[in-house]
């Protein structure tokens, strides 16, 4: 259940705290974003979801920003800061990917509920029937990071010092518009959370020269200090018993209008 709060100008909304958080610079001071107080869509962002003019993550940024009533920091010392809510879209389109999906999520569950139906094609050769599936949006699973850093060095198998941020700001952006289908993907989203290899500025080619072994201990720090966010459910084909572990597209238009047709 999704508790109601009353924020500062009388406005009534659902704080969600951030997996991750933002680190900031507000009034001088520096402060890790921490929660975010969101407001039910209305036909405002309706028309943003409907867009034609806009791709799939800027249609997410503009949403969770257009609906965000107040934002929540933390300084160093544990006080806690209210920032100024013409902040959000600077600070909605700066979060981690993992952040932004997060508080999408959150907001499709306070404006429709959490309850989410999709059709899916059985994915067993001899059956493939599409069925109608419902699945809990509040229970999708999270690891929340196991500390709070900007930028952390990582020592690799090979020996290699590596140094780390967390995918904010600019990177977050470009990671979350990477398409699957570039032959360089894998590769591009190892370098986007590089700040240096060996002490100098890394490009794709070095990327590229690292051993699977560098690569595969580089995910596993980026898992450990951005968290991770499982969007996938475990479906059973109600013809064959067939069970399939899939994962939710949140970017698709059933995802806010389940029942809209042209």
């Amino acid at each position: 259940m999704n508790t109601k709060e009353e924020i500062q100008g009388g406005s009534v909304a659902v704080p969600v705290d951030l997996l991750v958080g933002y680190p900031l610079e507000y009034n001088k001071e520096k402060i890790w974003v921490k929660k975010f107080y969101l407001r039910e869509i209305t036909g405002y962002e309706e028309e943003i979801l409907l867009s034609r003019r806009l791709d799939a993550v800027e249609k997410v940024i503009q949403v969770i920003s257009s609906c965000t009533e107040g934002i929540l920091g933390v300084k160093p010392t544990g006080e806690e800061v209210k920032v100024d809510k013409s902040f959000s879209d600077f600070i909605v389109r700066g979060l981690t990917p993992i952040d932004k999906v997060y508080l999408f999520i959150k907001l499709r569950v306070i404006s429709l509920g959490q309850t989410f139906e999709f059709d899916y094609n059985c994915e067993n050769p001899s059956c493939g029937v599409k069925s109608r599936y419902s699945v809990n949006l509040d229970e999708i699973k999270y690891t929340l990071p196991s500390e709070l850093k900007f930028e952390y060095e990582v020592k690799l198998p090979s020996g290699r010092v590596a140094v780390c941020r967390l995918p904010v700001g600019e990177a977050s952006v470009n990671l979350m518009k990477l398409s699957t289908q570039d032959v360089n993907y894998a590769s591009k989203i190892i370098l986007l959370r590089l700040v240096s290899l060996d002490g100098k500025q890394p490009d794709l080619n070095a990327v590229r020269g690292l051993s699977m072994k560098d690569r595969n201990y580089l995910r596993e720090k980026f898992n450990q200090y951005e968290g991770i966010l499982d969007t996938t459910f475990l479906l059973k084909c109600p013809i064959c018993g067939n069970e399939a572990e899939v994962a939710v597209d949140f970017a698709q238009p059933g995802f806010f209008f389940p029942k809209m047709t042209e």
